[in-house]
């Protein structure tokens, strides 16, 4: 009975790592329970309750307060793909066109700058 806990860990570990929604990984928390279970229980109806019972209560209490604490500024790669929008403050667009002056116009520009403070 073990090698099908196992076979269920290893399942859903795969299915978190597609969808990465955190739900998942809880049942796969409680089939590691249930799979150190089948050592001192031999009763698959007991084995089978605790990793729905564990697996609800990690759910319900437990995915919330890492959605909210530890995922809050994690994205997946598919919106950030189709949400990134281009953010260039004036500043930025401002040092990128120095960044591609010539390097006579650069000692233009330094001059300036001096002559200013003067």
């Amino acid at each position: 009975m073990n090698w099908i806990w196992l076979g269920v860990v290893i399942s859903l570990l795969l299915i978190e790592y597609m969808s990465r929604n955190f739900t998942a990984i809880c049942f796969a928390i409680s089939g590691i329970v249930s799979f150190v279970m089948t050592y001192f229980v031999e009763k698959y109806n007991i084995q089978l309750a605790v990793f729905l019972a564990l697996g609800i209560f990690l759910i319900l209490v437990i995915r919330p307060f890492v959605i909210k604490k530890l995922c809050a500024h994690d994205i997946t790669l598919g919106k950030w793909l189709v949400e990134k929008k281009p953010d260039i403050k004036e500043e930025e667009r401002s040092l990128s066109s120095k960044l591609e002056m010539r390097p006579q116009e650069k000692k233009q520009e330094i001059t300036r700058k001096k002559k200013k403070k003067r």
